[in-house]
């Protein structure tokens, strides 16, 4: 793939918030045009110059060559529980490797990103019942139909065009919002039970939707040391409020009402339900009592409704997306990523990355060989 070095310049320099003037005095220029021609492409830069930049920048040469990291800004605010951040940074890289060649694949192969950046009306002081109804709301404007949780992550990838991948993230991770410039992405960790896969990926729908108004911490609801009180506060109402939007777009009333009455066991009945909807069965169980439908539920300990439901069977979905595996295979048949590469870049032997293509029911490059009936994924 073609690498324009000075573009990617451009893009690390505007970053970091760097002016053209201190990165020319950074490389040793003498006039600060000089770096308005290797941005342009009309100045060609040379190896020891271009160290000099990502020295201060402190990049290294692989990353910046690397077609696959992008050099624009780009913000994650990642969902976990006892991942230290070291771990958690690892895992970051290869997140932002996959997005990029995402996108630096789909430009190659000449697809369009999507021009749609899709927001809600949504501030902090937004109180919960708003960012409940707002949920409701796009749940039937999207037409998630009577299991909203099942049709979320087709539809919003469709319809809003963010993208949504299936990720086998390292434990304690549960998943991401992360935003590019000219995309949109959520990350959900398909190994956790699907009752958490779909309350995650409506969790991060919230913060990209609302990015501009309601800013997330880089780890859900934990500020960093250098915040300060008022925005220690404002985080934690923003985790708040996105899990009040996550219950309405996966529970909304219309499909509520659509369960009927309990019959038999009513722990029993909530979990099967539960199982239906495609969320947990305490969320379920709470929603419920919310809603003034069963109020008798609220004296029926949480761990109950737990053992009931089957949401935590290993059933995962397929890795990543179909979509994303499309642009693997595509960038592979065009000579854009080697086979070699492109299991590298996803974690997979090159039979299982084989196998992946066979799960989303796309043609094998003819570089890969046939199916290799042992080796499907999960």
């Amino acid at each position: 793939m073609e690498l324009r070095i000075g573009e990617r310049l451009r893009q690390l320099r505007e970053r970091y918030g760097v002016t053209q003037e201190k990165l020319r005095a950074v490389m040793g220029f003498e006039h600060r045009q000089t770096i308005g021609q290797i941005e342009n492409g009309d100045r060609r830069v040379t190896i020891e110059e271009l160290m000099k930049a990502l020295e201060f920048f402190e990049m290294s040469l692989d990353e910046f060559t690397n077609p696959f990291i992008p050099m624009v800004k780009h913000e994650f605010s990642w969902r976990r529980s006892e991942t230290d951040e070291k771990t958690l940074m690892e895992f970051q890289d290869n997140a932002r490797e996959w997005i990029g060649a995402y996108q630096a694949l789909g430009r190659a192969l000449g697809e369009t990103p999507s021009a749609l950046r899709s927001t809600l009306d949504l501030t902090p002081k937004s109180s919960f019942e708003q960012c409940f109804a707002a949920g409701e709301a796009m749940a039937q404007q999207l037409g998630l139909g009577d299991q909203p949780a099942k049709a979320l992550a087709d539809v919003i990838q469709h319809r809003l065009g963010i993208l949504v991948l299936m990720v086998d993230a390292t434990p304690g991770i549960s998943g991401a919002a992360s935003r590019l410039p000219d995309l949109n992405v959520a990350l959900v960790n398909r190994r956790e039970s699907e009752g958490r896969r779909n309350f995650d990926l409506a969790h991060e729908l919230f913060h990209l939707l609302t990015w501009k108004t309601m800013t997330p911490s880089w780890i859900d609801g934990e500020p960093s040391s250098m915040v300060d009180a008022a925005r220690e506060k404002e985080i934690k109402r923003i985790e708040q409020l996105a899990d009040k939007f996550a219950a309405g777009i996966l529970m909304p009333r219309y499909a509520i009402s659509k369960l009927g009455s309990p019959q038999g066991d009513i722990v029993a009945w909530v979990s099967a339900q539960a199982d239906h909807l495609g969320v947990s069965a305490p969320a379920l169980k709470w929603q419920l009592v919310n809603f003034g439908m069963l109020p008798e539920l609220a004296s029926i300990d949480d761990s109950r409704f737990r053992q009931a439901s089957k949401a935590g069977a290993a059933s995962f979905p397929p890795l990543f997306n179909e979509g994303f595996a499309t642009r693997i295979a595509q960038g592979i048949n065009r000579g854009l990523i080697s086979v070699r590469r492109a299991a590298g870049l996803t974690n997979l032997t090159i039979e299982a990355l084989g196998a992946l293509f066979d799960t989303y029911k796309i043609v094998r490059p003819s570089t890969m060989g046939g199916p290799l009936q042992s080796d499907s994924p999960s």
